[in-house]
């Protein structure tokens, strides 16, 4: 389990993220859970996901909120659970 708060983030990017990932190695296309934070509102907070190695990417939108903002990974086995806090 980890947890980490987002004090903040430079909105430099679209797409500029800040967060906690867990890999199943250190491949392009590794297995892989990963809890964000955006630097605004517009994309708030995601939990992207690759499940399977060499697999598509997926992703759920969570909050619409900015920094600053608590994230939580916890793995359990297989299973790697997600969730953001303010």
């Amino acid at each position: 389990e980890m947890v980490a708060r987002v004090a903040t983030v430079q909105n430099v990017n679209n797409w500029t993220k800040v967060g906690i990932m867990f890999r199943d190695g250190l491949t392009a296309g590794a297995a892989h859970g990963f809890v964000i934070v955006t630097p605004t509102t517009v994309k708030g907070t995601v939990f992207q996901r690759r499940v399977t190695a060499g697999g598509a990417s997926t992703s759920s939108a969570g909050p619409l909120v900015a920094p600053p903002y608590w994230v939580k990974m916890a793995r359990s086995g297989s299973i790697i659970t997600a969730s953001v806090s303010g």
